[in-house]
C-alpha cells in the first residue's frame, strides 16, 4: 500500500470533560517550543521508515488540538509536506471546541492548510452541556458552526445522545434540529459511561439514570431513519455525512488503508512490503 493518512494527537484540554477517558490533560499553560519539537522529531523519524509513502489526510485529534499554537500547526504541516509525497486531494482536519476557536484562529488554521474542521457541539441543550462538563453554551457553540461554515470547505460536529432525561421524542427534535443548520456531516455518538471518569462517580452514586436499552434502540433506530431521509448516509457506525462530504480520515481508516500515529495517544496501522501490519 503507497497511501498513508497521519493522525496528530493533542493530549491537552482546557478542562476534562466529565465523559472523558481518553489519553488528555486539564493544563493552564503548554510549551509549545518543546510539543512542537517532539512533533517534528518523530515525524522525521517515521519519514525514514516510511519514505515511499503519499499522504492522502492528515488529522489533528485530542485533546483540543484547536489550542494548539498556530506556529505548531504550521511547522507540522511543512515537515508532512517536505518528507513525503502529497496526493492532490489531500483532507486536512481540526478538530475544535467552540471555546477555542474565533475568526481570527479560524482563519488562522485555514491559512496554515487545513481544509476541514471537526467542532465538539456535543448537545444543543444549554442544562445537558453543563452535565456533560462543556465549557460552551449553545449560543457559543452556534456561532463557532457558522463561523467555521463561512471559512473552511467542509465543516461538522458532534452531538452525544442517550443522555440522562433524553427521550426519543426529545433527541428527535435536537436531531431535526442539527439538520437544519444544514449540515452535511454528524458524527452521532452514544453516551458511554467509562470507569475512572467523572460521570462514572456520578452514576455509581446514582446521581442520574441513564434511559433504558430499549430507549437506546429506539434513539438509534431513529437516528439512522432520520439522516438517510435527508441525504445523510451512514459510512460508519456513528458517522453520517452527503456522498460528497465524508470525512476522508475516517473513512480510509475504516477501509483498512494505513494510517500513522503520531503523538502521545496515537496508534498506526502499517502495512509493510511483506503485506504485515504493525501498531
Amino acid at each position: 500500500m503507497n497511501t498513508l493518512s497521519i493522525y496528530l494527537h493533542w493530549p491537552f484540554c482546557l478542562s476534562k470533560c466529565f465523559y472523558c477517558d481518553f489519553n488528555s490533560y486539564a493544563v493552564a499553560a503548554i510549551d509549545q517550543d518543546i510539543w512542537r519539537q517532539s512533533f517534528l522529531t518523530e515525524l522525521k523519524y517515521f519519514s525514514q521508515q516510511l519514505p515511499d509513502r503519499t499522504i492522502d489526510s492528515i488529522f489533528f485529534g485530542g485533546g483540543t488540538p484547536s489550542t494548539m499554537a498556530e506556529e505548531t500547526i504550521v511547522a507540522i504541516l511543512d515537515a508532512v509536506f517536505r518528507y513525503w509525497k502529497i496526493s492532490k486531494t489531500i483532507e486536512i482536519t481540526i478538530e475544535a471546541n467552540p471555546d477555542t476557536i474565533d475568526k481570527y484562529r479560524l482563519l488562522a488554521f485555514r491559512n496554515a492548510g487545513i481544509n476541514r474542521i471537526s467542532i465538539g457541539l456535543q448537545a444543543l441543550d444549554d442544562n445537558d452541556l453543563r452535565f456533560l462538563g462543556r465549557h460552551h453554551n449553545l449560543k457559543q457553540g452556534l456561532i463557532a458552526y457558522e463561523l467555521s461554515r463561512k471559512i473552511f470547505p467542509k465543516t461538522s460536529f458532534d452531538l452525544i445522545y442517550a443522555r440522562p432525561n433524553q427521550t426519543p421524542s426529545s433527541w428527535y427534535k435536537e436531531l431535526q434540529h442539527a439538520i437544519a443548520m444544514d449540515v452535511d456531516h454528524l458524527s452521532l455518538y452514544q453516551i458511554i459511561i467509562e470507569p475512572r471518569t467523572a460521570l462514572y462517580r456520578k452514576y455509581i452514586s446514582g446521581n442520574f439514570q441513564l434511559p433504558s436499552e430499549d430507549m437506546e434502540v429506539e434513539m438509534f433506530n431513529l437516528t439512522r431513519k432520520l439522516t438517510e431521509e435527508h441525504g445523510l448516509f451512514s459510512y460508519e457506525i456513528s458517522n453520517f455525512a452527503l456522498p460528497n462530504a465524508k470525512c476522508l480520515h475516517n473513512l480510509l481508516c475504516w477501509e483498512g488503508n494505513d494510517y500513522l500515529g503520531i503523538g502521545p495517544g496515537a496508534h498506526s496501522r502499517i502495512t509493510d512490503r511483506f503485506g504485515v501490519v504493525w501498531s
